[in-house]
């Protein structure tokens, strides 16, 4: 059995006699859609894969409507998950927000981040991952603390000091919208932050207002809206951040082996 989120590969090894499960992150045909190429490679192994592994529910909506489709499941994203509650020292007001991950695509809303810091005077900006200071607008620059790449423990530890942790991503991507399970969402809930994301059907795949605060996508002022919400609320803080990381047990890397090893059974290739 070979398990793959390569499209290439998979497309390559799919009707050679081999079980292949692709695991979908993505509708190249939507991504690149001038690229005939790409949406033959994607109905080749819809074709022939003796599976499909999707990370979420829109994805396997949108790759129904495009090809057919072989047995399939959806298996969100992952993560690690602390046997215990991180404790946080909520004696004092909130005086940082965090948000960990990658800058470089425009879906992931760093520029409605920025915005909304530029409403929140008295709050510091701690970015995690590879970030380019010169993309920070002058005004907060000097409010925002790149820590760069970090192992993916040092992520763990560094997000457990979070008691706020954001996840801005836009609506104008169907990525976005749609397509992802971020991996982020995951890493906030189980390190006992209090979540505010984006109002996205994707996003709310995994969480809903009993586990963090939702705020309109692309709006720096009700995004600052959101952060005050919980800064002003020690108490719905609290709330959320336990029933984010009791949610976040769910989506651990074993529960989530467990359910592909229950679906290619399910196949009869094991």
């Amino acid at each position: 059995i070979i398990i793959s989120r390569h499209p290439k590969l998979a497309a390559k090894l799919c009707g050679k006699g081999l079980a292949v499960i692709f695991e979908v992150h993505e509708i190249l045909k939507d991504k690149h859609p001038g690229r005939k190429d790409l949406s033959q490679m994607e109905k080749q192994i819809a074709q022939d894969a003796k599976g499909l592994i999707f990370i979420s529910e829109g994805l396997r909506r949108r790759w129904e409507e495009l090809y057919k489709t072989p047995p399939c499941v959806v298996v969100p994203s992952g993560t690690f998950c602390n046997n215990d509650l991180p404790q946080k020292d909520r004696s004092l007001p909130v005086r940082k927000i965090y948000y960990a991950g990658t800058t470089y695509y425009k879906w992931k809303g760093i520029e409605t981040l920025f915005s909304a810091l530029e409403m929140l005077p008295d709050l510091e900006l701690v970015m995690i991952g590879e970030t380019d200071r010169e993309i920070i607008p002058e005004p907060v620059r000097q409010r925002v603390k790149l820590l760069g790449h970090m192992t993916n423990e040092s992520v763990r530890t560094e997000l457990q000091k979070a008691r706020i942790a954001i996840l801005p991503n836009s609506a104008q991507s169907i990525t976005s919208r749609l397509y992802t399970s971020p991996l982020k969402l995951l890493e906030y809930m189980s390190s006992g932050a209090s979540v505010v994301a984006s109002d996205l059907p994707s996003i709310r795949e995994i969480v809903s207002e009993k586990e963090c605060v939702f705020f309109t996508p692309d709006s720096p002022e009700d995004l600052a809206k959101a952060i005050m919400i919980l800064v002003n609320d020690p108490g719905l803080e609290t709330t959320l951040s336990i029933a984010a990381w009791e949610k976040a047990k769910e989506y651990a890397w074993d529960a989530r082996a467990e359910k592909i090893l229950t679906f290619a059974a399910s196949l009869g290739v094991l």
